[in-house]
């Protein structure tokens, strides 16, 4: 609601958004808006510092203009999902609002943003740091807002897999969302009386099924 409201309010051509337990690097926002009217993009990425872990060569002239298909292979990595690492244009998303008391809202506001562009500007540095310290709702234990986060993220990767036309691509997606099927599945098993009728892991079962009919298929997901 913070980033709703802030929304609403923002008058500037475009907008950030940075949570309150992280902290960005100085140059980032002069870096990103610098590549993003360079080449006439509504929407620029950075790479995130978690803990000092970095995903990709931390080099501070370096940034690539991708296709959909080639952003989309970059699914697996920290940082695609959030809406923290970004710089957006106002008009992009100012008819987006974030989904209300939703965990994972970030995938499923990417993915409806992505749909109004074709290209993305990526710039390879950590620029955003989330140290991973403390307490969150996203670290918390397991419960049933997180089951429910489960169906958004599903939303989200139908959406990102209509935009998808290269095999790569589509299999990054599939992949992820597996590795997401799996990581729920698993945890709503240790807490059955979350889901008294089973209900919610049937769903994730038959989604498993469906995922699975690729050529990773291995002896986990036969006893599933």
């Amino acid at each position: 609601m913070a980033r709703n409201n802030g929304m609403k309010l923002a008058t500037g051509k475009y907008v950030a958004f940075v949570d309150s337990d992280d902290y960005i690097e100085k140059e980032m926002y002069e870096s990103m808006l610098k590549v993003m009217l360079e080449n006439n993009l509504r929407m620029v990425e950075s790479s995130m510092n978690l803990s000092g872990e970095f995903f990709f060569e931390h080099d501070p002239i370096a940034f690539f203009i991708q296709t959909i298909d080639d952003a989309l292979e970059r699914a697996k990595y920290a940082g695609f999902n959030s809406a923290i690492n970004k710089l957006y244009e106002y008009d992009l998303i100012k008819d987006i609002p974030f989904k209300k008391g939703k965990l994972y809202e970030d995938i499923i506001f990417n993915s409806e943003v992505w749909q109004k562009l074709d290209k993305i500007g990526f710039v390879p540095m950590g620029y955003y740091v989330n140290p991973q310290q403390g307490e969150s709702i996203q670290r918390s234990g397991y419960s049933l807002k997180k089951v429910e986060g489960l169906w958004v993220i599903h939303e989200a990767n139908q959406n990102f897999m209509a935009m998808a036309s290269t095999e790569k691509a589509k299999e990054t997606l599939r992949s992820n969302f597996m590795n997401a099927l799996l990581f729920h599945f698993h945890s709503l098993l240790e807490v059955k009386h979350l889901d008294p009728d089973r209900k919610n892991l049937k769903k994730m079962r038959k989604l498993i099924k469906k995922y699975s009919r690729f050529k990773f298929t291995n002896i986990y997901l036969l006893l599933i």
